[in-house]
C-alpha cells in the first residue's frame, strides 16, 4: 500500500529500503510520544498500524527536505519544525501515558 500511495505503482520495489527506514522512523516517534517512560512497548498497537503507515509515507515524502526550518527563493518557500510531522498527524495521537515511578503509593 506504501509504494502505491507513495509511487502510484505497487509494483515498484525500489524504494523499499527507505519505506521500511521510513516506516521504522515512524514507530520510533509514535512509542516515544504515547510511552515516552515505557521502553518496553516495543510493538505498535494494532490501532495505531494505520498512523504508522501515513506518518511513514509522509516521512518519505520529505525525502531530502529533512530539517528545513525555512527558505525562500522566487517566490517559493519551506517551512519545516523540528518533529518532522505534520501537526495534524500527530494531533491524532493521544497525549504521552504517565508511568509511576518507585514504590508502594500506599
Amino acid at each position: 500500500m506504501m509504494r502505491l500511495k507513495a509511487l502510484d505503482n505497487a509494483d515498484d520495489t525500489s524504494k523499499d529500503a527507505y519505506f521500511k527506514m521510513y516506516l521504522e522512523d515512524a514507530k520510533n516517534i509514535l512509542l516515544d510520544r504515547i510511552y515516552p517512560f515505557e521502553h518496553e512497548i516495543i510493538e505498535v498497537p494494532s490501532r495505531y498500524q494505520n498512523w504508522q503507515l501515513r506518518a511513514g509515507i509522509e516521512l518519505y515524502n520529505q525525502l531530502g527536505e529533512e530539517g528545513i526550518v525555512s527558505y525562500g527563493e522566487n517566490g517559493l518557500s519551506y517551512s519545516r519544525k523540528t518533529d518532522l510531522l505534520s501537526e495534524g498527524l500527530i494531533s491524532e495521537l493521544p497525549p504521552p501515558r504517565a508511568k509511576v515511578i518507585g514504590g508502594d503509593a500506599t
